[in-house]
């Protein structure tokens, strides 16, 4: 029986080879996670909307007037409505990104790379974040907790603050997989993380009494 629990199945990869089965689903759930491809990103860290100011104009001309100078190509969702009302502006020296943010909550629209030098625009409701925000998946490991209850605490905690409506839980690693905006993928991760360091300062701290 012991050689079938860790002798490979047919067909195993060679650095396969030694590991308990648990062992590699960990190996290749960590190799998916890290094949997997990132949303897309502006490749805008050096440019610079210069001293700017639009009076009275529609969220296109906004959006479209930063683009062309940042050489960042806007797609409009098809079925983006303008608002009747239009918007006054005025920029001093701001990174291309946070232009864009700053337009978007001002004309309540939603804006995301489609590629290094192209963005999209729809309008910022539930049903078009939905529908077009990126969702990443990551299996966030939580080695340091105690038992299964605490295991299963923390992804609580996690769904719970991050109203998160796609958290698994496997509790055989001790591992969540989380799935969502980039975003709160992030802080679920650094959430999962400050409690792994706060129970690790506990250990070492109250190591002998808990080992006594």
């Amino acid at each position: 029986i012991q050689d079938m629990i860790t002798s490979p199945a047919a067909g195993a990869r060679p650095e396969d080879r030694g590991l308990t089965p648990a062992e590699r689903v960990r190996r290749e759930s960590d190799q998916r996670v890290s094949s997997m491809l990132e949303p897309p990103a502006l490749k805008t860290s050096n440019v610079v909307v210069p001293t700017l100011k639009m009076n009275n104009q529609p969220p296109r001309i906004l959006f479209d007037t930063v683009g062309k100078m940042a050489g960042i190509n806007v797609v409009w969702d098809s079925q983006y409505s303008p608002p009747a009302r239009n918007f006054t502006v005025e920029m001093n020296n701001q990174g291309v990104e946070q232009a864009f943010d700053y337009l978007a909550q001002l004309t309540h629209v939603f804006w995301k790379p489609i590629n290094a030098n192209t963005i999209f625009i729809t309008e910022d409701n539930v049903t078009k974040r939905r529908d077009y925000e990126d969702q990443v998946v990551k299996v966030i490991y939580l080695t340091n907790a105690t038992s299964v209850q605490e295991f299963q605490e923390i992804s609580t905690a996690i769904r719970t603050v991050l109203s998160l409506r796609q958290v698994f839980t496997y509790n055989a690693q001790k591992a969540l997989i989380v799935r969502g905006s980039l975003d709160s993928v992030l802080l679920a991760e650094k959430l999962a993380r400050d409690h792994t360091l706060r129970l690790a300062a506990y250990v070492e701290t109250h190591g002998q009494e808990l080992f006594a």
